[in-house]
């Protein structure tokens, strides 16, 4: 059965407030009694009242009195935005606010003159002027009190003048009070200048020098415009090498390390500016400076040539060095010379590295080096007999005559000329001798002339003993170029000439052939068996010596045959079927020249003869692939060819798939469809038979343009139908089609929990779609679900009615295969109210609200806090109706902090979640570290506050020290009041360190005071510790401890207290209330180790 519903739902009107007195922005002084009256309508209620009318303050929370009426007398001093929600009995809520002044109106206080950061020389006088505007007081009755950070009170009144302030940064404070200690304050920062001494250095003088162990005077003076001249330790002395020297103005030293120093004089006044004065001094010998003037380096001269030596030596503390120690030496001949000019003429032939030392007085020395060079001329050689290239008999006497000269020795004779064959050797030695006994042959003759100094000179000639090779000339066949045919009668003819043997025949003569070998001797031979080819005819011609000489011709024999090549189409060439096609080639033949007609003959290897001639034509080649042959015969039926390959195409099929698309799915056993066509662009659409489907996974599955099967594998199938023509010629076409294994059935969720009147899906996932439902017995009731099939994928629409209670159901799918699930229909939960967004500034302390929250079915009986968004904060208690937290620090563009709430009823159902946003503002307070809490006191002063990281602030509440009325023991004055504060550590009874920044340095006799109900006030000495310059106090808690309000180790720790006096018991030598005289460190409560904890965690 299948139950439809519709339900109309009537929307509430929420309540209206309005706080009708006191009128916003009135001013009430400290401890008044003051009546907040305020209305509450309701379209539904009527008028509210009670608990419904709830009053709230920014400064003091909510102010514990409910109703239409409310007096109080305990609102803390400062501007308070006073709210009043009103709240009907469907959670609905509206608000009004007003703003109420309690207390006295601090002055405004400003600095007209001079300008922030303006800077002044020391001892100028500086006007300092002030301005100050108050609520109640005239300016008459305000007084101004000037101070700087350096020397602490320096005048009151609207304008101060000094001319005295200390050197280096002041921070001037105006402080104007009001006729009811109001305060208000304004700072500025100003410089005071020092001037920096002036220092000079009179002895020694700068690049001066000494040699080691020498005394040396250092004088020096310095004056400072403050404080005239400066002497004594005030002047030091300081050297780059040995360090500090000294003090005073003038030191002797005789103990300074050799090397260059930069000597430093340091003057330091009395302000500790520091002017300084340097100069260089070298203490130590410098080594002599040595140049070579004369010869230039790489020089060259000839043997025995005079060279002048020439150099320039200095020396800084010498200035002249003894010529005795200024030596010359050669890397070839030693010592050569001493002094700075001297010269020789006897230097060894050869390169010489020449180096020149100099030592002075004190035995340091400097060398160079250039290098010289002596050169040795080799002699000039002739040979005078006998001429080159001349003939001698075998035996017959040779005369051989030479000559040679040396620049240096003069005319060379006897061993120094030496005589040589290539074929003998040595043949004899001096400028003349006769020889008659060379070998027969050709010599190469060398005469080789020697200096005194090796150098050597070679001349050479040509000589021939005994016989001259003979010459060799072929005079027939005259016409090379001529072919004869095989069987031709062919003469040759020749000649051999011999200088000793005169005409050669007969057999001198030999003929041959590189392909048929000798041929025949003689002057003539004639022949006719020459076989058909390019012979080399050879005629070698020898003399009675042995000697021989050759001459060689070319002839043709027999029939070339022709060459040719097929110029188009080019090889490799692919043509459509039917295409014209133009087929060019050429041949020519040695004999016959070029060949033409049908010389040329043309064939295909698949369609035979094709034409002849140097030009075809052809348009109907079969479809493949050809070899064209294009084949030349000359005259003699030789023949040559020459090939290429085309191609005449055939046009391929197209396959198209229809159906299915590529990537279907089906499960196993799901009847499936396959559809295509083919078409050839010669044969038009393909035939049933000539289109083939296969799967990559189960092969051939059917032919034709349809194809249907049950039987495909499970997997991924690529489907591929091919489409073939009747040439064979294919195309193929594949799609992706995935066969699925039905997983199991299953609903999500198994078990589903609704709440009356509301509505969920399950989803469906596996089986074998359709699906069915079938409820199990007991049938439930017909009011309690209704279950629809969605449109949007395999999911059920359950929604339940208006009955409690459980019902099973089943579901099936097309296989039989099912699963069951459960819907269980409850009450209906709570409703979370976060209450209303709110908006405040940095520092503030923030109470959350779920009051609103309705019940559903059952009572509320939990709550959940949760931040979703925004700078984290820690809350008081996540489980709270009204948790607080404080705002955290945020930069001029402010922050959004964001809530979630769930409440719980006492069925355990959970509620839908409501957000809250609370946006937070910048403060305009500025000069504290960034990642602390930023406020104002009670009186209106701007401070900080943060925690370490072993707890958190939830709560941070400036009072007026009035709040509190026990005078028993109580401090004087609170300059700042009181911090109502709660904080929550991060374990139970754990303990926690808090830093407070205070606006100024706190007075002496000033320490930190706690009030604690039933205990009274006391000394906080022993769990507070002061910094150096008193402008921060560092506390220290434990959860439950005797700094704990409340007494109990239970997760929070409650603080209220404040920086006081005790008026005459404390005095200005007095520690500051940290236990320890420097403000530092102390054993005191652990005040010390707390110091360091927040050094490492709050500051850094």
């Amino acid at each position: 059965m299948l139950l439809f519903f519709m339900a109309a739902t009537a929307h509430a009107v929420a309540p209206t407030a309005q706080i009708s007195s006191p009128a916003s922005n009135s001013r009430y002084a400290s401890g008044s009694y003051v009546t907040f009256t305020g209305i509450g309508t309701d379209e539904e209620d009527g008028n509210l009242s009670g608990a419904a009318l709830t009053w709230t303050s920014s400064i003091d929370g909510p102010l514990g009195v409910t109703g239409a009426n409310i007096t109080i007398n305990t609102l803390s001093n400062g501007t308070h935005l006073i709210t009043l929600t009103v709240t009907d009995t469907e959670g609905l809520s509206d608000t009004d606010s007003i703003t109420v002044m309690i207390g006295n109106a601090l002055p405004t206080a400003s600095i007209t003159s001079p300008s922030d950061g303006s800077t002044y020389e020391k001892g100028q006088s500086v006007v300092f002027r002030g301005a100050a505007t108050d609520v109640e007081d005239p300016i008459g009755e305000l007084s101004f009190e000037w101070a700087s950070s350096l020397d602490g009170v320096i005048g009151t009144g609207t304008s101060v003048a000094r001319d005295n302030l200390t050197t280096g940064s002041h921070v001037i404070t105006l402080t104007v009070t009001d006729s009811d200690g109001g305060v208000g304050i304004a700072t500025i920062v100003v410089h005071v200048k020092n001037a920096v001494p002036v220092v000079e250095i009179t002895n020694p003088s700068n690049g001066s020098w000494a040699y080691v162990g020498d005394s040396v005077e250092l004088v020096g003076q310095a004056f400072d415009d403050e404080d005239g001249e400066i002497t004594g330790t005030n002047l030091e002395w300081r050297s780059s090498i040995d360090g500090v020297l000294g003090t005073g103005n003038s030191l002797i030293l005789n103990s300074l390390t050799e090397g260059t120093h930069t000597f430093t004089l340091y003057a330091t006044d009395n302000d500790g500016a520091v002017g300084k004065a340097t100069l260089s001094f070298r203490v130590g010998n410098l080594s002599p400076v040595v140049t070579i003037d004369s010869p230039a380096n790489e020089s060259a001269y000839d043997k025995n040539a005079l060279v002048i030596f020439e150099a320039t030596v200095t020396d800084v503390e010498d200035e002249i060095v003894n010529e005795a120690h200024i030596v010359w030496i050669s890397s070839i001949d030693g010592q050569i010379g001493v002094g700075t000019s001297f010269s020789r003429d006897n230097l060894s032939i050869g390169t010489h590295i020449i180096t020149l030392t100099a030592t002075d007085s004190q035995g340091a020395s400097t060398f160079t080096t250039i290098f010289v060079t002596i050169t040795n001329h080799a002699p000039e050689v002739s040979i005078i007999s006998p001429a080159d290239n001349s003939i001698y008999n075998e035996g017959a006497n040779v005369d051989f005559s030479g000559a040679a000269r040396d620049q240096e020795d003069g005319e060379l004779t006897g061993a120094s000329l030496v005589w040589t064959s290539n074929r003998d050797g040595q043949i004899g030695t001096g400028t003349t001798f006769v020889k008659n006994n060379l070998s027969r042959g050709e010599h190469q003759i060398s005469l080789t002339a020697t200096d005194v100094d090796g150098a050597k000179t070679t001349v050479t000639l040509t000589l021939i003993i005994g016989n001259t090779p003979p010459t060799a000339r072929i005079l027939s066949p005259v016409n090379l170029n001529r072919i004869y045919y095989h069987g031709d009668y062919i003469v040759f003819e020749g000649e051999g000439e011999d200088a000793e043997d005169g005409t050669l025949t007969g057999a001198s003569l030999v003929w041959s052939s590189s392909r048929d070998g000798q041929l025949g001797t003689g002057n003539q031979i004639t022949t006719h068996t020459l076989t058909p080819a390019r012979h080399t005819i050879t005629l070698t011609v020898t003399d009675s010596n042995g000697a021989t000489a050759t001459d060689m011709i070319t002839i043709q024999v027999g029939n070339t045959a022709p060459t040719g090549r097929i110029s188009r189409p080019l090889d490799n060439s692919v043509f459509d079927p039917g295409a014209y096609i133009e087929f060019i080639g050429s041949g020519r033949d040695l004999e016959d020249g070029e060949l033409t007609g049908s010389s040329l003959s043309w064939s295909s290897s698949r369609d035979g003869h094709l034409g002849e001639g140097e030009t075809l034509y052809v348009d109907d080649l079969s479809r493949g692939t050809h070899i064209i042959t294009l084949t030349l015969t000359d005259k003699d039926r030789d023949t040559a060819t020459d090939f290429i390959t085309l191609t005449i195409r055939n046009q391929a099929p197209t396959a198209e798939i229809n159906h299915p698309q590529t990537g279907a799915a089906y499960y196993a056993g799901d009847l499936i469809t396959f559809s295509g066509t083919g078409a050839d662009p010669d044969e038009g659409n393909l035939s049933q038979h000539n289109l083939l489907w296969e799967s990559s996974l189960d092969g051939e599955i059917g032919i034709g343009k349809t194809v249907v099967t049950t039987t495909l594998s499970l997997g991924s199938h690529v489907i591929t139908l091919t489409a073939t023509d009747h040439d064979h010629v294919s195309a193929a076409t594949t799609i992706i089609v995935n066969i699925l294994a039905p997983e199991d059935l299953t609903v999500t969720p198994e078990t589903l929990i609704l709440s009356k009147d509301t509505s969920e899906s399950l989803t469906i996932s596996g089986g074998m779609p359709p699906y069915e439902i079938f409820i199990k017995p007991p049938y439930p009731v017909f009011d309690l679900i209704q279950v629809d099939r969605e449109t949007r994928g395999p999911r059920l629409l359950v929604t339940a009615l208006h009955t409690e209670g459980s019902v099973a159901l089943t579901l099936t799918d097309r296989n039989g295969d099912g699963t069951g699930f459960t819907v269980t229909v409850v009450g209906t939960p709570a409703t979370a109210d976060a209450g209303d967004n709110q908006a405040v500034t940095e520092g503030r302390t923030v109470i959350l609200d779920a009051g609103g929250s309705t019940p559903g079915d059952s009572e509320i009986t939990g709550y959940r806090w949760e931040q979703v968004d925004g700078p984290k904060v820690v809350l008081s208690d996540q489980a709270a109706v009204a948790p607080s937290f404080v705002t955290p620090p945020v930069d001029g563009s402010g922050g959004v902090l964001t809530f979630s709430l769930i409440v719980t009823d006492a069925a355990g159902l959970e509620s839908e979640p409501d957000r809250v946003d609370v946006v937070v503002a910048d403060n305009g307070i500025a000069g504290f570290p960034l990642d602390t809490h930023t406020f104002r006191s009670a009186t209106g002063r701007e401070m900080a506050i943060a925690t370490d990281a072993n707890g958190a602030l939830t709560a941070l509440y400036p009072r007026s020290d009035g709040v509190v009325t026990d005078t028993e023991n109580r401090p004087t004055d609170f300059p700042y009041g009181l911090f109502d504060l709660e904080i929550i550590p991060e374990m139970a009874g754990g303990n926690v360190g808090l830093v407070v920044y205070l606006p100024e340095a706190a007075p002496e006799g000033y320490g930190w005071y706690k009030y604690r109900d039933g205990l009274g006030w006391n000394d906080y000495r022993d769990h507070a510790v002061f910094n150096h310059d008193r402008t921060m106090v560092f506390l220290t808690f434990a959860d439950g401890g005797v700094e704990d309000d409340d007494g109990a180790v239970n997760g929070v720790i409650v603080d209220l207290s404040g920086l006081g006096t005790l008026s005459g018991t404390r005095t200005g030598s007095d520690d500051g209330g940290d236990g320890n005289s420097d403000g530092a460190e102390g054993s005191g409560g652990g005040g010390g180790c707390f110091i360091r904890l927040l050094t490492e965690t709050v500051f850094r």
